[in-house]
């Protein structure tokens, strides 16, 4: 019995790898996009959401904004800023 293999033309091949790039390329820029560090994604019974980019304040809109108090540096974080607390 022969062996039935599926085999791609040069122009199908070209689309797969097309496809394949702008798929990787999709999924990096939905995880390292500064959209990924900002409050959206959960909003059902969202109270208050800190991001912390150079400030306290909520960024879910409900208005829950925090004051800062003590030693407080906003560094750079994994995406967007982060808040570093100095330990006393």
């Amino acid at each position: 019995m022969a062996r039935q293999g599926f085999r791609l033309n040069s122009l199908s091949r070209k689309a797969l790898c097309l496809f394949s790039v702008f798929t990787v390329f999709f999924w990096l820029g939905g995880i390292f996009s500064p959209a990924y560090a900002q409050c959206s994604g959960v909003t059902t019974g969202l109270i208050a959401c800190y991001p912390f980019d150079g400030n306290v304040n909520d960024g879910s809109g409900n208005g829950n904004n925090g004051t800062a108090k003590g030693t407080i540096e906003y560094v750079q974080g994994v995406a967007g800023q982060a808040c570093q607390i100095q330990r006393q």
